[in-house]
């Protein structure tokens, strides 16, 4: 019988797939409890409202190992209460105090060859605001990202939801350009290695998505030599520099050959099955030995195996509720790319704003990938109902 691997965070699918091809068995707690997920691993409903309740519901889990994806980076103490009640597979609390602090990140960057964009903090906020961004220290998905010159004071949000960050929890990136790309990277107790790069979609119109919001990737994607030279710096010095373990992710922008470093991410990224799939490894194996195993990460393997793939994040225009119950149309195997995945029960009701579904696509070239996923996101949303703002 597989080995259980508990998983956590705001969405557990992707994590739980590489798990099954890993050879785990995924026992998950989050946000959605999509279909697809509950097909392939035991689910455990979150006791509370997230992430307060992870808690309590990872004290009705296996006493096996356990991961945890987005979100969850941004409560280190959350996470080092987890750790001391379940083996951790992946940075710790004291670990992401550090690698979640952009301007250490710009430090350490910088001193590997990288340009990351000039930052301030709340205190120091730039007079040109025309050419900043504010963005929040704690936040994931680009998510909260607001031109510096309309971004007003923030309150608590009424009505018992999470608390919005006070001004103090921002900080102001100059404006840069460049291609959003993002890099994932395996770090064990003697190496860290770069296992591929992604292109970025961010606030794609077509997925409905906010102007910052992250909203996909496109990927394996090739960069000039010294630009991906650059990129492997990059993540030894940020695994040197903050102890980091098992797979992550740096965000940044390529301009010409220049990478702009502007988000590091400790854990398992969103964009890590793209490259599973593309470039036919198991990540979570990879992930499982950063910590199991005391060696250097095997040899990775360096160009596609299978094209271009592509993932997209379909938000919701309007609030919408599913009308078909798509897993009898899709039944999910983790073992190959989907065609569609995340995918809600039959009656779910979706806030506009929220992600509704994501798609998949392969192609010979990144044009054609991404034309795909744009026909994918425009006619999946057929099986949805637009229901006002009722819900």
């Amino acid at each position: 019988m597989p080995a259980v691997l508990n998983i956590v965070g705001a969405s557990a699918r992707a994590a739980a797939f590489s798990a099954v091809r890993a050879g785990f068995m995924p026992c998950c707690a989050d946000l959605f409890g999509d279909a697809d997920l509950l097909y392939v691993a035991r689910f455990e409903e979150p006791s509370a409202a997230y992430p307060d309740g992870i808690w309590d519901t990872v004290q009705k889990m296996a006493r096996a190992p356990l991961l945890y994806t987005g979100g969850l980076e941004n409560h280190p103490d959350l996470i080092d209460e987890l750790a001391r009640s379940r083996p951790l597979w992946g940075n710790s609390g004291s670990c992401l105090r550090q690698a979640r602090d952009p301007f250490l990140l710009a430090r350490v960057a910088s001193r590997a060859g990288a340009a990351p964009p000039e930052l301030r903090d709340a205190d120091n906020p730039p007079r040109d605001v025309d050419a900043w961004l504010r963005k929040p220290l704690r936040a994931a998905g680009g998510f909260s990202i607001e031109p510096a010159a309309s971004a007003g004071p923030t309150a608590s949000r009424k009505g018992g939801g999470p608390a919005e960050p006070t001004p103090v929890d921002y900080y102001y990136q100059r404006r840069v350009t460049g291609e959003s790309c993002s890099s994932v990277h395996v770090a064990s107790s003697v190496e860290c290695r770069l296992v591929g790069i992604t292109r970025q979609l961010v606030g794609t119109p077509w997925l409905h998505a906010k102007p910052f919001a992250w909203c996909g990737n496109i990927g394996p994607h090739s960069l000039p030599a010294a630009a991906k030279r650059t990129v492997e710096q990059v993540g030894i010095a940020a695994s040197q520099a903050f102890g980091l373990r098992g797979l992550f992710g740096v965000d940044f922008l390529l301009d010409g050959i220049t990478v702009r470093p502007v988000e590091l991410n400790p854990r398992y990224t969103a964009s890590t099955e793209i490259l599973e799939h593309g470039l036919e490894l198991s990540a979570l194996r990879l992930h499982a030995d950063a910590f199991l195993a005391p060696g250097a990460p095997e040899k990775l393997v360096a160009e596609s195996r299978s094209g271009v793939l592509g993932k997209a994040i379909v938000y919701a225009p309007e609030a919408l509720v599913a009308t078909a119950d798509l897993i009898t149309l899709h039944r999910p195997d983790p073992y190959r790319l989907p065609a569609i995945a995340d995918i809600p029960a039959r009656g779910t009701k979706i806030f506009e704003g929220r992600p509704v579904i994501t798609v998949f696509a392969r192609a010979e070239t990144a044009t054609e990938c991404e034309a795909a996923l744009r026909r994918s996101a425009e006619n999946i949303l057929g099986h949805f109902q637009r229901v006002g703002s009722s819900i």
